[in-house]
């Protein structure tokens, strides 16, 4: 990956973290190849949508690949699961970029899928060794401290899943070899 397109990565993410939407859509140069874990949910939605909007050709890793119908040509739709580093290495081939906008919630809610969720990544990562795509990964706000060393408020009821996300965030500060 050249730095104008690590720069533009950068600008792009930021653009989703802050909402830019006055400033334009800025292409790149060349068209990344982005794989997708979470592109159906909340913020994974809106990733793909600015992925494909700047060119890029995106691939959405879903368990369900039915609940995408409708795909532009340089967005792909593969089953597939997270949580299997092997699966994850081969999905993530070739990419220059893996984003994790996964969530563990639901009906049988498991929040320390964010931790097996960052091993698997890390895992397949390793596996590509020096062709391994930069890492990604949305988080929700529980990590925040205001002022430094005091962590925001959080309702009772988010309590678990935000200790799942700090975990998985515990977990991949630890890495320094991906």
């Amino acid at each position: 990956m050249t730095w104008t397109n690590i720069k533009r990565l950068f600008l792009f993410t930021a653009s989703l973290a802050f909402g830019a939407t006055d400033a334009g859509t800025i292409y790149a140069a060349t068209p990344m190849r982005i794989v997708i874990y979470g592109g159906t949910g909340n913020i994974g939605q809106r990733i793909v949508h600015e992925a494909l909007e700047r060119g890029h050709t995106v691939t959405v890793i879903v368990r369900d690949p039915s609940v995408m119908p409708d795909k532009p040509p340089q967005l792909h739709v593969l089953k597939g699961d997270v949580l299997e580093p092997t699966e994850v290495a081969r999905a993530i081939s070739g990419a220059e970029v893996v984003v994790s906008a996964v969530s563990f919630r639901g009906p049988t809610a498991d929040f320390a899928g964010y931790t097996r969720a960052g091993q698997s990544l890390v895992t397949a990562l390793r596996k590509l060794g020096s062709h391994a795509p930069y890492l990604i990964v949305v988080g929700g706000a529980g990590s925040l401290e205001q002022p430094p060393g005091v962590h925001i408020d959080i309702p009772a009821a988010w309590a678990q899943e935000v200790k799942g996300q700090n975990d998985s965030l515990a977990y991949y500060r630890t890495i320094q070899d991906v």
